[in-house]
């Protein structure tokens, strides 16, 4: 910056068509001060403003962690109440309470296939073919 001699302040000071000229105010430490002090305000407004932004980021998670675990309980529940509805013993009791449902008697049970329908089974039969295929098995007797 250049000094000004004293015919340059008197000039600064001299009067303009008659009225006093006010003290030359140089704009730019003004304008550096002026933005000093706005970050000296709003530094500390933006650090609280980014605080409080952490902190509802935290309670935001805290609440979905707790209805996590909240929809996991419930999960294991309806599991626990699915496998109970879709026991066997259970449905055979409903089935003969409210739909009047009862297993077949052995004459009642008709196998159908290759166009010919078997008689029904009876215990000695089956145990005849048992003791047949047991002993087809050990090689006693082939055929």
């Amino acid at each position: 910056m250049k000094r000004r001699g004293a015919a340059a302040r008197a000039r600064a000071h001299a009067t303009v068509a008659g009225q006093p000229r006010g003290p030359v105010v140089r704009l730019r430490p003004v304008i550096v001060c002026v933005a000093l002090v706005a970050l000296a305000i709003a530094s500390p407004l933006l650090v609280v403003r980014k605080q409080v932004y952490l902190r509802s980021l935290a309670i935001e998670r805290e609440q979905l962690a707790d209805s996590l675990l909240s929809a996991d309980r419930a999960l294991a529940r309806l599991s626990v109440q699915a496998q109970a509805l879709d026991a066997t013993p259970r449905i055979e009791a409903a089935a003969r309470q409210y739909l009047g449902m009862e297993y077949p008697k052995a004459e009642q049970i008709v196998i159908v296939g290759g166009g010919r329908a078997l008689p029904p089974p009876n215990a000695a039969s089956s145990r005849v073919r048992l003791l047949t295929l047991l002993r087809r098995a050990f090689g006693q007797e082939r055929g």
